[in-house]
């Protein structure tokens, strides 16, 4: 009995350490929604789009105009934020494992498209070493 509750407890450790290890690879995408006074918009819809599978998240911004999407696997995403009064803002960006890209998205009066292509260094992982980090002096 006192070996099944130990096996038991070692098989629980290990799963949540292998979620926990699962998260750490995600990327994120975070931002605050500014209108042309650099004041940030309360409760704009922001949608992110993974071009490969055109799967798509949506969040609202906080009463200072932030977002965040996080746990984003790598890949292509399309940044949509739309507001009543304001033209549209369309961002794309590659985002690689543990990347986080930060996006200050200005609105405008009017209808005027944004575009803006977020190009961030790619940095490879060497599959060679157990290095998960990469340090910057």
């Amino acid at each position: 009995m006192r070996a099944l509750r130990c096996f038991l407890i070692v098989v629980a450790l290990h799963s949540t350490m292998v979620s926990l290890n699962a998260q750490e690879h995600r990327a994120s995408i975070r931002g605050v929604v500014v209108d042309p006074a650099s004041k940030g918009i309360a409760n704009v819809e922001v949608r992110v789009t993974r071009e490969e599978t055109g799967e798509t998240r949506s969040v609202r911004t906080d009463g200072e105009g932030r977002f965040s999407v996080p746990e984003l696997p790598a890949g292509v995403y399309r940044v949509n934020v739309e507001q009543s009064g304001y033209g549209p803002f369309v961002a794309r960006s590659e985002l690689a494992m543990n990347q986080e890209i930060w996006l200050r998205v200005p609105l405008q009066l009017g209808t005027l498209i944004q575009a803006v292509d977020v190009n961030a260094p790619f940095i490879p992982v060497d599959r060679d070493t157990p290095a998960l980090h990469t340090f910057i002096d």
